[in-house]
């Protein structure tokens, strides 16, 4: 009987790279320091290792049932894409040729001199409230030289996130508005949220990510409820694949890598990767729990003394959710350079067997913070997330699971 779609839990297994306490009292004395082993060759050899051990872990994740495979994102022509990663491929291509990367309710004439120094006509003004850019030319100015700043001095992570990132974010995300719906979605730094272990897939390291963004149900009163009821039943008590306090009662929508200049590339991919197969894992098991919950309301309804699921229906069920989500999205930046990343689940593998893999779409540029029309083009794309967040992903996430 087909059950690809219920999450096998299985006990993880040990993190084979765990160090044990050190045990310095018994450690011999450390020998003379010589020109090999000198601090610049030896961070170097840190950094190859640990990017080396990164690439390693996420090759193995592929041969398990819960594994993690990588594709190729080739724009448009890249075949098999969900429908959500076509459609956010359409708004880079969009943005890149400087379409619609300002907020219609922008002031054009304070835009003269920005679109002077870079040749652009007024198709750069976008059509729908909710798309563009909603910077002023001062604030990408601000965030610009900032990351500016991160660059020349060759900051790190945190600084990058500080200065750039959150900056940026909180542009996008925390506009004020009387309107509770324009407050639905907003962003928080996780770099403390470790993923529950049930979630956790076969043989994944624990990874964490340094921002998302999420839905705050509180702009949709009647959903928190719903919400808070659903969490008495979940492990942690949390509606996410985290146990993270300030996110358990807030959906997670796009996830958030962020490194420095040049650093790292294999351990940002096997970080979003983690984490988001992660995600799909929860994702399936509160599916799971809705179809059953369905099953059950629609048989006593019929007056049935036995209640009794068929486990064929609820696999149904639980895919077809899955391929009406699609994909969730992912942001990646080294420095100045940010990409759109996705995943998805793999319901049938090429055999067209059941599967429980993910699928892990790499990687598409969309702009770089080192000029204001790079800052433009980002926040756009910000904006195109946050829309999706509120008017996609949620309206699925209550109609699949919490109705």
């Amino acid at each position: 009987m087909d059950r690809a779609s219920t999450p096998t839990k299985r006990r993880r297994q040990d993190d084979v790279d765990r160090t044990p306490m050190a045990t310095a009292l018994k450690q011999p004395p450390r020998p003379p320091r010589t020109v090999s082993s000198s601090p610049t060759k030896s961070s170097a050899s840190i950094r190859s290792s640990s990017q080396s051990s990164s690439r390693r872990r996420f090759t193995s994740l592929q041969v398990y049932e819960e594994g993690i495979i990588p594709r190729q994102l080739s724009g448009l022509q890249t075949q098999n894409l969900p429908s959500s990663i076509e459609k956010a491929l359409l708004k880079i291509r969009q943005i890149d040729r400087c379409k619609g990367i300002l907020s219609p309710e922008s002031d054009p004439s304070k835009f003269e001199a920005f679109r002077r120094s870079n040749d652009l006509d007024m198709d750069v003004f976008a059509k729908s409230e909710t798309d563009g850019s909603r910077l002023t030319p001062e604030e990408a100015l601000d965030i610009a030289k900032g990351a500016r700043r991160c660059f020349e001095k060759n900051h790190d992570e945190d600084n990058w996130t500080c200065d750039v990132h959150h900056v940026l974010f909180k542009k996008v995300f925390r506009r004020s508005s009387p309107n509770t719906q324009q407050n639905l979605v907003d962003f928080a730094r996780c770099t403390s949220a470790y993923i529950i272990r049930e979630y956790l897939p076969t043989a994944a390291p624990d990874r964490r990510i340094d921002m998302c963004t999420y839905i705050d149900p509180s702009a949709d009163p009647d959903y928190a409820t719903r919400i808070d009821k659903l969490r008495r039943t979940l492990p942690e008590q949390s509606i996410n694949h985290s146990s993270y306090i300030a996110l358990r009662n807030c959906p997670t929508s796009c996830s958030v890598e962020i490194k420095r200049s040049g650093n790292d590339f294999d351990g940002a991919v096997l970080q979003i990767g983690v984490w988001q197969a992660a995600q799909w894992k929860m994702l399936r098991a509160l599916l799971q729990t809705a179809a059953r919950q369905r099953i059950s309301a629609r048989q006593a309804m019929t007056s049935q003394d036995d209640v009794f699921v068929d486990d064929g229906e609820e696999g149904w069920y639980v895919d077809e959710s899955l391929k009406k989500l699609g994909a969730l999205p992912g942001i990646y930046s080294q420095g100045h350079e940010w990409y759109y990343v996705a995943t998805s689940p793999e319901i049938r593998d090429e055999q067209g067997r059941p599967s429980l893999r993910t699928i892990l779409w790499l990687q598409e540029p969309i702009g770089r913070t080192n000029t204001d029309l790079g800052i433009h083009r980002i926040a756009a794309f910000l904006e195109y997330i946050r829309d999706w967040s509120a008017s996609f992903y949620w309206p699925w996430f209550k109609e699949c699971i919490l109705e």
